[in-house]
């Protein structure tokens, strides 16, 4: 779980100077950071621990991901200022960096070549995780099978492994 470093289109100092700007949280174990359809204009990234997304429905909750050291999270709210598509909740001690929008809109301002690459950063990732999830439907529309393996389509979607639908 996790990666070695949060923004891949930055150097180590420029990274360690965009965290700077981030306001630092310490999260209890159990404890829900986000809940799904509450507004939002901050971005997190997890220094340390764990934390699981699910999305709720009416009856029911559907796990997502979890997310560990190095990653970020709301990051889809902090761009378009729509409400939390998700509830992010500690399964474990967790310490998060916080960027809200002030702090990336002072960061344009003042440095708007790091700005600029850290949201490339954020999109790399995002297209990322979209490719992994259009793999992981493709292969749920083409093999009636496919909901024998759902635990492998949720790890492709979360980027563990690389699920062909031949394999399906």
């Amino acid at each position: 779980m996790g990666k070695e470093r949060i923004f891949s289109t930055l150097s180590p100092e420029e990274e360690k100077e965009i965290l700077k700007q981030c306001k630092l949280l310490n999260i209890r174990k159990g404890e829900t950071l986000l809940r799904k359809d509450e507004p939002s204009i901050a971005l997190y990234a997890v220094k340390s621990g764990k934390l699981r997304v699910v999305d709720e429905v009416p009856g029911k909750k559907m796990y997502l991901s979890t997310i560990g050291p190095n990653e970020l999270f709301g990051e889809m709210s902090f761009l378009d200022e729509q409400p939390r598509s998700a509830t992010v909740t500690a399964i474990e001690k967790a310490e998060l960096y916080r960027m809200t929008k002030e702090n990336l809109l002072r960061l344009l301002l003042e440095k708007p070549s790091l700005a600029a690459r850290m949201l490339l950063s954020i999109g790399i990732m995002l297209v990322g995780r979209l490719r992994r999830a259009d793999s992981a439907l493709l292969s749920l529309s083409i093999s009636p099978q496919a909901t024998d393996n759902l635990g492998e389509l949720i790890d492709a979607v979360k980027g563990k492994k690389n699920v062909k639908t031949k394999d399906l």
